[in-house]
């Protein structure tokens, strides 16, 4: 067992870390951001080193990388707080987002990683090593422990780390944004409502995959977890508690080694949002409770309404893929001829792009369910013929499909 996880470990550092990171914000004080730049620290040091390597495993197992709007993340001046907020699909969103911030200049970066993590036999003393601190998942819903992190997490802001944390809380394991967790994302408006003079903004980031990693595995992680949680005995626990990480580990070892072959899985894209003062999403000093046990209780309601409306700026800014559209029509009804399907793909895109949505693909018609269906095949989510699909995989169907309906509830 050992043995095959150092196995791993090799792999991994070959490609510099397929590493799994949970809950993340980045919080930059003001135009101050001159300093992260010039940071010479031994973890400084230590993450450009894994994130340098990791930039490799990134485009040799992908066909690129797109990213925009990264010039918001330099628009600050010394009375604004930035609290860069990030979408959460796959556990390699951190360093996808930190090997842009890095060769951006930015350092000092530090993250909150999921005991799940931590704890992994050999690479979880590397996560931590890399600046990761702790953050225990099944204590999320002890408010005892809430209130302890979100302290925690200021004393970093005010030491003046890059703080890195995913709101979600989570990946999604069915492709659907997941609610906001008002955890640690809540210390931002504990900053705001505790510094009236500062203007604290959330700028969202919104990190799609054609394809993350662990998609298709998501189904053997979902089953080890329910077996680890469950499970009648010991044993049982240790074969859930074996599956989950296999299904975490796996997918990543195996781009790896695909990828000394020349296989690519897709694009990934880095969609940066313009920063959204907190004034703009709730009254945190109107709502603010004087009377409550902490500041955090103090400020649970403007926190609520901060999280949900941040929500929805995160649906409106992950990139609609072509498989993501044909997907949908597909699922609504797989039976309907081509023609049937193409012309309600047309009008399917025309409402997204009066939603204000942002297109992978500037194709059209046959082009683009051909270019989504095709996608769907290479992914083995079924069976082509004829520009016909025979559904393999409802689960990555309806995965895929996800992000389309997202995006036309919110806009409904």
């Amino acid at each position: 067992m050992v043995s095959w996880l150092r196995s791993i470990e090799q792999i991994s550092l070959n490609y510099e870390e397929p590493v799994v990171f949970y809950h993340a914000f980045i919080i930059v004080r003001g135009a101050a951001m001159d300093k992260y730049k010039s940071q010479s620290s031994r973890l400084t040091r230590e993450m450009k080193h894994e994130i340098a390597g990791f930039r490799k495993y990134i485009y040799r197992t992908c066909s690129g990388v797109d990213v925009t709007g990264i010039e918001h993340f330099h628009h600050g001046d010394d009375n604004k707080t930035l609290v860069i907020t990030s979408t959460h699909r796959s556990h390699i969103d951190y360093l996808i987002l930190g090997a842009e911030l890095v060769s951006d200049g930015i350092c000092g970066i530090r993250f909150a990683a999921g005991d799940n993590l931590t704890r992994l036999p050999i690479l979880g003393s590397r996560f931590r090593r890399m600046g990761a601190f702790t953050v225990f998942r099944s204590k999320a819903t002890q408010r005892s422990y809430l209130f302890k992190l979100v302290e925690q997490v200021k004393k970093l802001i005010k030491k003046g780390d890059l703080l890195i944390v995913f709101p979600e809380g989570g990946r999604s394991y069915n492709g659907h944004m997941l609610d906001i967790k008002g955890g640690i994302v809540g210390a931002a408006v504990v900053l705001q409502q505790e510094n009236p003079e500062e203007q604290v903004c959330y700028q969202p980031v919104a990190i799609s995959y054609e394809i993350p990693a662990e998609a298709p595995f998501l189904k053997y992680v979902l089953a080890g977890k329910k077996m680890r949680d469950e499970g009648k005995n010991k044993l049982e626990k240790l074969f859930g508690e074996l599956m989950y990480y296999a299904g975490d580990i796996v997918p990543f070892v195996l781009r790896g080694i695909k990828a000394r072959f020349g296989l690519r899985y897709g694009k990934i894209y880095i969609d940066f949002g313009a920063p959204i003062p907190l004034s703009e999403l709730t009254d945190v000093q109107g709502l603010y409770r004087a009377k409550a046990p902490n500041s955090f209780l103090g400020n649970s309601a403007a926190i609520k309404e901060s999280s949900e409306k941040l929500k929805a700026v995160f649906v409106r800014l992950l990139r609609i893929l072509p498989h993501n559209m044909v997907a949908y029509i597909i699922k609504q009804n797989e039976t309907l001829s081509v023609e049937t399907q193409v012309k309600k793909l047309e009008a399917l895109r025309a409402e997204l792009a009066e939603m204000g949505a942002t297109f992978s693909s500037e194709k059209t018609g046959i082009e683009l369910y051909r270019e989504g269906l095709d996608f769907l095949r290479r992914n083995s989510v079924g069976k082509v013929s004829n520009d016909k699909i025979e559904i393999i995989r409802r689960d990555m169907l309806e995965y895929f499909a996800a992000t389309t309906e997202d995006r036309l509830v919110e806009g409904a």
